[in-house]
């Protein structure tokens, strides 16, 4: 039954898909068909009776606020799936959060072509961060969940605003070592500039923060594994001086 109610809010999510296209297509921009190609192509032609307002992209924010509240949606109900007595699997789990961040990638790339928004607004229009609070930040699956739908598909995006506000949150140092584990393997999407930025802007606030388990030392057993898991590939933009500043017995010998 659950997993009846599951499919249902993914082809909801389809249906809000298909709509923000049916807008644009409302919207009198023509498409034609090449016979020789097979392919589709809009044209920007217009018709004796069209007007610059006929095409007003507003409507394609409204869509993307739907897509991104029913993404939401069925992120929760998948949780509320993962935590109940039914076993669900966590392949599955995972392969459908995945396909949620996904829609939000493309909604986000969309929106960004378009001149909806700016490169520089999206990361913070879409939210990622205000979906956060005191207590899921605490709960380990529903920031993995919130890694997968909603940061990885704004990464493109991030500014140095968005990395500092990041390191405001109270996550636990479990959570924040996910997320620099996946910063790190996803560290093709982010820009030059934004890489040095999750550094000063995140890394190093977070570890400095003078909370339980400061620079997150706990159940660290070598400071080759400390560098690991707090820094990842965001290591190289450390100098020696704030490693031991952060923990008073970094070794170097040790990482060489």
């Amino acid at each position: 039954m659950r997993q009846d109610i599951m499919l249902s809010r993914l082809i909801l999510l389809s249906a809000l898909c298909m709509a923000t296209s049916a807008s644009l297509g409302n919207a009198q921009c023509n498409a034609t068909h090449s016979n020789e190609t097979g392919s589709c192509s809009l044209t920007t032609e217009r018709t004796s009776n069209q007007t610059l307002a006929s095409c007003d992209l507003n409507n394609l924010k409204n869509f993307s606020s739907l897509i991104l509240n029913a993404v939401d949606d069925t992120t929760h109900h998948l949780q509320c799936i993962s935590n109940s007595p039914a076993s669900f699997p966590q392949e599955k789990l995972h392969m459908l959060q995945n396909e949620l961040g996904k829609i939000i990638a493309s909604t986000l790339n969309v929106v960004v072509n378009l001149g909806v928004s700016s490169i520089e607004d999206i990361a913070d229009s879409f939210g990622a961060l205000q979906t956060l609070t005191t207590e899921n930040v605490q709960n380990m699956k529903f920031v993995q969940s919130w890694i997968c739908v909603r940061l990885i598909p704004v990464l493109p995006f991030i500014t140095t605003e968005f990395i500092s506000n990041m390191s405001k949150i109270n996550f636990s140092c479990v959570s924040y070592q996910t997320i620099v584990k996946t910063l790190s393997q996803q560290v093709n999407l982010i820009n030059g500039t934004s890489k040095s930025s999750i550094y000063t802007q995140f890394i190093q606030p977070f570890l400095s923060r003078q909370l339980s388990d400061p620079a997150c030392l706990s159940n660290i057993i070598s400071s080759t594994e400390w560098l690991e898991k707090n820094f990842g590939e965001f290591s190289f933009y450390a100098t020696l001086k704030d490693l031991q500043t952060l923990n008073g017995n970094f070794s170097s010998v040790s990482n060489l």
